[in-house]
């Protein structure tokens, strides 16, 4: 059990504790030490008895009518599921009902048989139950964010612990929150701290798990305005990451390629949401503006290496099927910085990269469709043309361009081909074992060839 539940039930059983000591002390001093004890005036004890019984009923009263808000939205989901939620050791609605009428009845009697060292014990350990009940309740019944980030965040303790993060309540509340704050907000939110760094990466894997459910579930959206909110929400969460304003690698640590699936499956569906493509590729571009600038503002080598990574899928997944728009975003990219396939720019070495795929593609891999050939074949040599007063260029024109002074380094390009040597390798299916054409000895090839 994580330390958030432990401490949570520490204090409740402590608390419960005092109050049953409270009591029992109480009835020893009554029956056992009266001499010990200042004579008490029995008028005072019955006033006392009256303000605490009106203090007690006065907080049944606001439980009470916390029932009739229990259907009342919060963070996605109903109070009464919030509640639900919660972990460890916690009073009940019914059970907060059952005492205080209890403590309301016994300490009447109390005052009736002129038990007023009993009395003073309950009436105290009432408005310690009254104040205990405020302190965890009255947040929640107000809609404090607060209260519904500490019941979310012992929750995750708890479901990290025990290897299950998946509920429905749950979900609909983390979801909420990614939409209405952001995804690194959400994570600075949840997450356990620095000391719990295998915790806060499945919790992270858990919140882009639950980021591509919420964009598969935007066609669904009938409300434009709720859709584009929600398209920015996602633009701003890939931005963040690909710009590492959010920067994931620290959490995620060097084996972040078996997690790229989250950051790219979420921008090919939201490429596919009429409303989603102009953001899909402003986050494509500002992945390669970022990329370009790598060398002077991350700190990190494997930060640059993130982002090869994350625009080699999206460039050779999408190209072997057929679908050229992200190629579209690289032309419009390169035709605005002509200037820099002449240079050594992280983003030229890509341009290098994703020509020497389609080369592959279209003339050397005989498995690929026709009709998928003829389509980059057209989008290749296709006319140059006119987007915002600026000439974008075909990508042959470009690699023309680039061709005729390129000046990609040998080492760096085949590094970053055998790093991503997988995204490369085109393959049904369901074909099998087959050759792999498109390895180490065909990129040295290739960049003899073209760029020695």
């Amino acid at each position: 059990m994580n330390s958030i539940v432990k401490q949570n039930n520490r204090i409740f059983v402590l608390f419960n504790t005092l109050l049953v000591l409270i009591v029992l002390a109480a009835c020893v001093y009554q029956y056992y030490c009266p001499s010990l004890m200042p004579p008490l005036n029995t008028n005072t004890g019955g006033i006392a008895c009256q303000v605490i019984t009106a203090i007690v009923c006065c907080v049944a009263s606001m439980i009470g009518i916390s029932f009739s808000i229990q259907d009342s939205s919060f963070f996605g989901i109903q109070i009464k599921e919030l509640r639900e939620l919660r972990v460890g050791y916690n009073y009940s609605l019914l059970a907060i009902m059952v005492i205080s009428v209890l403590a309301v009845v016994i300490n009447l009697i109390t005052c009736v048989c002129d038990l007023f060292y009993i009395s003073y014990g309950i009436s105290f350990s009432a408005v310690l139950f009254c104040l205990y009940v405020i302190w965890k309740e009255v947040p929640l019944m107000a809609k404090k964010e607060k209260a519904a980030l500490a019941i979310l965040k012992s929750r995750i303790a708890t479901d990290i612990d025990n290897d299950d993060i998946r509920t429905t309540e749950y979900d609909k509340a983390i979801k909420y929150l990614i939409c209405t704050k952001n995804l690194k907000t959400a994570y600075e939110k949840l997450n356990l701290g620095k000391d719990h760094s295998v915790e806060n990466k499945t919790l992270l894997l858990k919140l882009l798990d639950l980021q591509i459910d919420i964009t598969s579930q935007l066609d669904a959206v009938d409300n434009k305005q709720e859709r584009r909110e929600s398209v920015d929400a996602l633009r701003e969460n890939l931005s963040d990451i690909v710009s590492f304003s959010f920067d994931i690698i620290e959490i995620l640590g060097p084996d972040f390629n078996y997690y790229l699936y989250y950051i790219t499956r979420t921008l090919f569906i939201l490429n596919e949401i009429p409303d989603g493509k102009d953001a899909c590729a402003r986050v494509i571009r500002r992945a390669m503006m970022s990329l370009d600038y790598s060398n002077r503002t991350l700190e990190k080598p494997i930060m640059k290496d993130f982002l090869y990574a994350i625009l080699i899928s999206l460039f050779t997944y999408s190209v072997s099927s057929g679908d050229i728009d992200f190629l579209d975003v690289a032309r419009e990219y390169h035709s605005d910085k002509t200037y820099s396939l002449s240079k050594n720019y992280n983003s030229t070495l890509l341009f290098s990269l994703v020509s020497m795929y389609l080369y592959y593609i279209c003339e050397i891999e005989a498995s690929v469709p026709v009709q998928i050939k003829e389509t980059i074949r057209n989008s290749i040599c296709s006319n140059n043309n006119i987007k915002d007063k600026s000439v974008i260029y075909s990508w042959a024109n470009l690699y023309h361009m680039f061709s005729s002074n390129a000046s990609v380094q040998y080492g760096e390009f085949m590094r970053v081909f055998m790093n991503n040597e997988h995204s490369f390798d085109y393959m049904l299916l369901n074909a099998g074992a087959h050759w792999v054409t498109m390895d180490e000895s065909f990129a040295f090839r290739w960049y003899v060839v073209n760029l020695y």
